[in-house]
C-alpha cells in the first residue's frame, strides 16, 4: 500500500515538471496597483498571446521611464517609442507601453521560446510603421509580450518578457 502511495505521487511530481517544461509563458509579477485593483479589466482573449522581438539597442529606439501622477497616486510605466526612417521627413512612431495603471497593469512574463507557435511570433525588425499601425488595434484585447532581441539570441530556452500595449502616433 505504502509503496503504491509513494508511486503514485511520484509518478504526479514527474507530471507537474513535464508540464511546466512544456508550459509557454508564466507570469511572474503582478504589475497592477492594489488601490485600483477594480479598475483593471480582465484581459478576454488570455490565450491570444502575441510576443514581440525588439532590439533594445536599435537605432531610433527610446526607452524612457515615465512617472505620472493621476490623483494622490503615481503611476510609472515604460514607454518604448520607435521612428521609422520613412520618406516624407515625418518619421513613423509607434509605442510600445509597459504600465501600471488601470486598465493595463502588464506583468513580466518567463517565456518558453521554444514553444512559441510561429504566427504568434513578430521580429521587430521585419515590420514597418504601416504594420503597426494595420495590427495594434487587434493586438489591443490580447496579452503582448515584448522580448529583447539580445535575450532571444542568447541561447537560452526561457527568455524574460514584459507585458505591453501597442500604440501608434503619426503614421503618414
Amino acid at each position: 500500500m505504502q509503496l503504491t502511495v509513494s508511486r503514485i505521487l511520484l509518478f504526479m511530481l514527474f507530471l507537474a515538471w513535464a508540464s511546466s517544461g512544456l508550459a509557454q509563458t508564466i507570469q511572474v509579477s503582478d504589475n497592477k496597483k492594489p488601490e485600483f485593483e477594480k479598475n483593471y479589466p480582465p484581459i478576454q482573449n488570455l490565450h491570444d498571446t502575441t510576443y514581440i522581438v525588439l532590439d533594445f539597442e536599435r537605432e531610433l529606439l527610446d526607452i524612457r521611464k515615465v512617472v505620472q501622477d493621476i490623483g494622490d497616486y503615481k503611476m510609472d510605466y515604460i514607454e518604448f517609442t520607435l521612428s521609422y526612417p520613412n520618406p516624407p521627413p515625418s518619421n513613423n512612431i509607434v509605442s510600445f507601453f509597459h504600465m501600471a495603471s488601470p486598465p493595463y497593469g502588464h506583468e513580466e512574463y518567463s517565456v518558453n521560446k521554444n514553444s512559441i507557435s510561429k504566427d504568434k511570433l513578430l521580429m521587430e525588425s521585419d515590420k514597418s510603421a504601416s504594420f503597426w499601425y494595420q495590427n495594434s488595434v487587434g493586438m489591443f484585447g490580447s496579452i503582448v509580450i515584448l522580448i529583447d532581441l539580445k535575450d532571444w539570441e542568447d541561447g537560452n530556452d526561457w527568455v524574460k518578457g514584459i507585458g505591453i500595449t501597442v500604440s501608434v502616433n503619426e503614421i503618414m
